[in-house]
């Protein structure tokens, strides 16, 4: 599973709470090409709307940590 599917869906608040700023400064751009793939698969099957909402916040927010 994913990297960030599991922030998304744990239970445990630090996991959860784990900041994507953190994740992206550690990714490669093919790792992060790869979980964007992941997160979209992720979010067109998700029934939780929490938990699509943040796959779509993650999705749209990784052109800002990665390249800025």
């Amino acid at each position: 599973m994913s990297q960030l599917i599991t922030i998304i869906r744990s239970n445990d608040p630090s996991v959860k709470n784990k900041s994507l700023d953190e994740f992206c400064k550690y990714s490669s751009l093919s790792e992060l090409l790869d979980e964007a793939k992941e997160l979209e698969i992720y979010r067109k099957g998700e029934s939780n709307l929490y938990n699509r909402v943040r796959a779509l916040f993650f999705f749209f927010f990784f052109p800002f940590f990665f390249f800025f």
